[in-house]
């Protein structure tokens, strides 16, 4: 649900998620992103189905992300 350069930022994002209810992982992506996941799914199809739920209740722009 959000993407960063800066680690801190992206901790503190996380944390947000944290009060919000949810399980959040930092996950490091490309050129020193760090992706902050909600929630992560064994699943693709689960997670698809879902993600409205995401964009309604922490941010519009949600995406799933597939970790290969």
């Amino acid at each position: 649900v959000g993407c960063f350069t800066v680690q801190q930022n992206a901790d503190r994002y996380a944390e947000k998620l944290r009060g919000m209810g949810y399980s959040p992982q930092i996950i490091s992506g490309k050129d020193n992103f760090q992706m902050v996941a909600a929630k992560s799914y064994g699943n693709y199809r689960e997670s698809v189905s879902e993600i409205e739920k995401f964009r309604n209740e922490v941010t519009p722009h949600a995406w799933v992300y597939l970790q290969r």
